[in-house]
């Protein structure tokens, strides 16, 4: 009896399944791909990748059909909205077919007739993604802080957890984030606001810190470790805005004041650097090189302010640190002169291999993703040159990217997609230093979730594994009335 429950469950099921995929009878086929959303055509992607998702942009259909395959595989689905491919499924898929093109052949259902589209295909790579990408999730509000969370999603599927969100902490703004090389036993939290503070955390310890002192400017703002974890390169920034009407950019942001820190964790100390703390420059945005023998940072003369913000032309400069004296070099040397090119280079990222540095170039400033026209470059540290990333820029803004920890990938922002909201791409760096064609992180209903989002991401960072630090750390931290204080140290 048992056994003709289950036959007859199997045949209910077989014909539920066959009702909802009917016969696709193409009357006529169409020399061109489909106008998918997102644009998942010719991309390169990590075997790790979580489904693929599309929709169609434009049409007016009834019925989308989609068949994924390589040799001998093949996926088959069928809808009236965006395509969802089964996880399991297209992992096995996926790992079955690394270093090969997987196939897709699309059709749709139009006035009851079923047109065929031109295939189209995406390489998958043999390398892995970092567990996740760690970010910032902002409301684009510019007068308060609401609505802000640092959100972890999963790199292989469609899970994002929040790690905090401002509702839970009286609506102080949260940013900043770092870890030490995707590595998050090493990584730090900055807080603002009236609870405003530096949660550090290092392996099982965890403590928040007042970083101001009465000989810097602010707050450490952007951080980036040393390789050996102890040191931390911060800036400390005095930030204004300044709105515009009437022209293509809507918003400038710039700085009245900007520092650079070298903070040892391990003593609590702000190691000296009176000829970089100076009157007469502003230094932003500073990392560690590969090795940690130096400090890349974007360096600019001051100007009169707000009047002359559009003059402001930042260098990528570099200056020497020596791990075992704790000193820093006192020749500051101009590694991308960005100012003789009528340029302005900002946010250096190193590769962990040493062997290039991307950053942004734009008209003027320092913050790239509040210009329309900040681009991607990288500087090829051994063959001493530069050059313009071109297939990861768009016409909108690329700014805030960060490479994973086999330095094969790169993840960073744009507004591409509709000029106001930025989201998250991803590219790999060819051998020759080019990239492939960025795609969009993937999203279980990419068209809903696009019309129905309300957050711009940024400050992506990859990471290893999930963090350690939870929730209720962060809460039970930033409204303890005790905050440790930093020193600043004099020559």
């Amino acid at each position: 009896m048992k056994y003709l429950q289950k036959i007859s469950a199997l045949l209910i099921a077989i014909s539920l399944y066959s009702c909802g995929n009917e016969e696709v009878d193409i009357v006529s086929q169409i020399d061109s791909y489909p106008a998918i959303y997102p644009d998942y055509i010719g991309v390169t992607v990590p075997v790790n990748i979580c489904p693929l998702n599309f929709d169609l942009q434009s049409y007016e259909y009834q019925k989308l059909d989609v068949t994924i395959s390589c040799g001998n595989d093949e996926l088959h689905y069928q809808n009236n909205g965006a395509i969802e491919i089964d996880e399991n499924k297209w992992h096995k898929l996926l790992a079955n077919h690394t270093m090969d093109s997987i196939k897709v052949e699309v059709a749709v259902k139009i006035d009851d007739n079923w047109y065929g589209l031109k295939p189209f295909h995406f390489f998958v790579d043999s390398s892995k993604l970092d567990y996740s990408i760690v970010y910032r999730r902002i409301a684009p509000a510019y007068g308060v802080f609401s609505d802000i969370g640092i959100y972890q999603r999963e790199i292989s599927s469609f899970k994002e957890s929040n790690i905090i969100n401002s509702n839970q902490l009286q609506n102080a703004c949260m940013n900043c984030h770092a870890f030490n090389r995707t590595n998050p036993d090493n990584m730090l939290l900055h807080i603002r606001g009236e609870i405003s503070g530096t949660i550090y955390k290092n392996n099982d310890t965890a403590e928040i810190y007042i970083t101001k002192t009465d000989s810097t400017l602010n707050n450490f703002a952007y951080s980036y470790y040393h390789p050996n974890g102890r040191y931390i390169a911060s800036s400390m920034n005095t930030t204004r805005q300044v709105f515009r009407t009437g022209h293509y950019q809507r918003l400038d942001v710039f700085d009245y004041q900007a520092d650079i820190a070298v903070y040892d964790r391990l003593t609590s100390e702000i190691l000296p650097a009176p000829h970089i703390k100076t009157n007469e420059f502003y230094e932003d945005f500073p990392v560690f090189s590969a090795d940690g023998k130096k400090i890349y940072f974007s360096r600019c003369k001051l100007d009169k302010l707000p009047e002359n913000f559009q003059k402001l032309k930042f260098d990528l400069c570099s200056v020497d640190f020596d791990e075992e004296t704790r000193t820093i070099g006192k020749e500051i040397t101009t590694v991308i002169n960005a100012k003789s090119m009528n340029l302005s280079a900002t946010e250096p990222r190193p590769s962990y291999d040493g062997k290039y540095i991307m950053f942004c170039m734009m008209e003027y400033g320092d913050f790239a993703i509040w210009h329309r026209k900040s681009d991607l470059w990288i500087y090829d540290i051994e063959k001493d040159t530069s050059y313009c990333l071109t297939a990861a820029n768009s016409t909108e803004s690329e700014a805030y990217h960060s490479w994973s920890k086999d330095n094969k990938w790169f993840v960073f922002t744009s507004r591409r997609g509709d000029a106001l909201y930025t989201q998250l791409y991803f590219a790999k760096m060819n051998p020759d230093g080019t990239c492939t064609k960025p795609f969009l992180l993937p999203q279980r209903n990419p068209k809903v979730y696009q019309d129905e989002n309300t957050h711009s991401f940024n400050c992506p960072e990859f990471c290893s594994k999930p963090l350690p630090l939870n929730k209720s750390e962060i809460f039970e931290m930033a409204y303890s009335k005790e905050r440790k204080h930093v020193k600043f140290l004099t020559e």
